[in-house]
């Protein structure tokens, strides 16, 4: 078999050690130093956590790394992460779109971060790279146009992708309706980009996505209602939403009880609102509830505590000013530079919940 050959054998079967250290064993009578440092790679995540021969292996590995890791990661550059052997993770520029699947060539890519903003030229590019890739994760900062993604989106090479992680200034809608089509999805996080109800609609009809995370757009409570008829959903966090008037809806609907994460961060939520969530029957093995970045005195303990159903170690999320902290700024030549809380939860407040301080003063 060729190099070629073994290349493609462990693109075919992404999450098999078989083809790799085949690959390995062909390396090494070639005697490149790569061949053992695949064999090695995949030796020390097969040991348990405690083993002795597991750090010696990331010892080694080290080692290799040090001598040749300049050299083998010379065309791709330092935003790389090694995966069992081989280059796992990319943070990708538009130059490595630029230089085409060539520079792919003894990687086995799993999860894909643009990080930087991609033209509709660089998109073609990135598209015929995609079937060099196994992707199971990608992440798409800012500066990639609605359009460019969801071809990215539509590529049948992303078959495979369980998590879409993307940020886009307008018509969000339109990149959750393409993101649903993806047959293995199981996380969607849209930043941005105003999803509406639409969006909700859309994710009802995944059987496969299990959380959602939606940032600043006009999503109702009757689209988060919508939302929980996807079957396999367990976490839901929409943040800086248009809920207001209508929560009685989306606390009756069925499925509700399925979820394991709720998160209502940034929204405008009255004191009614939160006694109204943190009484529901449907929630009460509720593990985690963010209320984080709601103002006083809407997300006060006091419209918390009470509650006969939330769990024991309910991981809740609060902002500190609604726990009374104090506020700590920090000062650099008598500028302010940053801040956080200080202090602690009240006793009987940590006792209950495992509270999560979220948030920073303001300065």
């Amino acid at each position: 078999m060729t190099e070629d050959d073994l290349l493609a054998a462990i693109l075919a079967a992404p999450d098999d050690d078989g083809p790799r250290l085949v690959y390995a064993d062909w390396l090494q009578e070639q005697g490149d130093l790569r061949g053992e440092f695949i064999e090695t790679a995949i030796l020390a995540e097969t040991l348990p956590d405690g083993d002795p021969r597991r750090d010696a292996c990331r010892d080694r590995l080290n080692a290799m790394w040090r001598d040749e890791g300049e050299r083998w990661a010379a065309t791709l550059g330092s935003q790389i992460t090694w995966k069992r052997g081989l280059v796992g993770w990319l943070g990708m520029e538009r130059r490595h779109a630029q230089a085409g699947a060539a520079i792919l060539r003894g990687t086995c890519l799993r999860d894909l971060q643009l990080n930087e903003p991609f033209g509709a030229d660089d998109v073609t590019r990135l598209v015929a790279m995609l079937p060099h890739m196994r992707l199971t994760k990608l992440f798409t900062g800012f500066g990639v146009a609605r359009d460019e993604i969801r071809r990215l989106l539509a590529s049948p090479a992303l078959a495979g992708l369980r998590i879409a992680d993307v940020f886009v200034e307008g018509g969000a809608d339109a990149i959750v309706e393409a993101a649903v089509r993806l047959p293995l999805l199981e996380e969607l996080v849209v930043r941005g980009g105003g999803p509406s109800d639409a969006a909700a609609h859309a994710i009802a009809t995944s059987a496969t996505l299990s959380a959602v995370f939606l940032d600043y757009g006009g999503i109702t409570w009757t689209g988060a209602a919508a939302m929980l008829r996807a079957p396999s959903l367990r976490s839901l966090r929409l943040r800086r939403h248009a809920l207001a008037a209508g929560i009685e809806a989306f606390l009756a609907a069925p499925g509700l009880e399925r979820l394991e994460t709720l998160g209502l961060a940034a929204n405008a939520l009255d004191a009614d609102a939160i006694r109204a969530i943190v009484h529901a029957p449907a929630l009460a093995g509720l593990p985690e509830l963010s209320l984080a970045d709601i103002p006083l005195p809407a997300a006060s303990p006091a419209a918390v505590d009470p509650s006969p159903f939330l769990r024991q170690r309910l991981t809740l999320e609060l902002d500190g000013g609604s726990l009374g902290l104090e506020a700590d700024i920090w000062y650099d030549q008598g500028f302010a530079i940053g801040s956080s809380w200080k202090g602690e939860p009240a006793p009987d407040l940590a006792a209950r919940f495992h509270v999560v301080v979220t948030g920073a003063p303001n300065y």
